[in-house]
């Protein structure tokens, strides 16, 4: 894991270099925030602010539902995990704009939401296509979502996020 974090931040740093030369990247991993939390905190703080009918009518769950290789429960929830790291990172970094590949429209889309819902703030989306992604250099896969945090100084992150903090 510490081997994977430290290939994200080396990736993100060639892409998004200081800009001052004091703003280096930070790594913050989502274990941090989520781990202490039980299922029933998911639930009680994330999941009571989201329809399942809402979630069905997403296109990459419905794809995933009629596919032949269907889509587990694990997979269906994740999206909860994902807006919960948007709004956390949203609350300790006042990160606004979270980035990722077309996959990720959903799980971006339910980290907007959840802080609209919450009341903790606005947050907002954007997705390329995953060719593009990989053209650019990024090993890209489901898991993997950026945020980037708007301030006088732009911020990325990539999922076990990746941050550049601007004090």
């Amino acid at each position: 894991l510490e081997a994977n974090r430290e290939g994200l931040r080396r990736q993100i740093t060639r892409l998004m270099p200081s800009m001052d030369g004091r703003h280096d990247p930070i790594v913050v991993d989502n274990r941090d925030w989520l781990s202490p939390m039980t299922m029933l905190d998911l639930l009680r703080e994330v999941g009571v602010h989201f329809k399942v009918n809402e979630m069905l009518r997403r296109d990459s769950v419905r794809t995933r539902l009629e596919s032949e290789s269907g889509m587990t429960f694990a997979e269906f929830t994740y999206s909860l995990l994902q807006a919960r790291d948007f709004e956390h990172l949203h609350q300790q970094f006042n990160c606004e704009l979270q980035i990722g590949g077309s996959d990720q429209w959903g799980n971006i889309v339910s980290g907007i939401d959840l802080m609209k819902r919450c009341g903790t703030g606005e947050g907002f989306g954007l997705v390329w296509p995953l060719l593009l992604i990989g053209l650019l250099g990024l090993r890209v896969r489901a898991a993997v979502v950026a945020a980037v945090l708007v301030s006088a100084i732009a911020a990325i992150a990539v999922h076990r996020a990746i941050l550049w903090d601007d004090g």
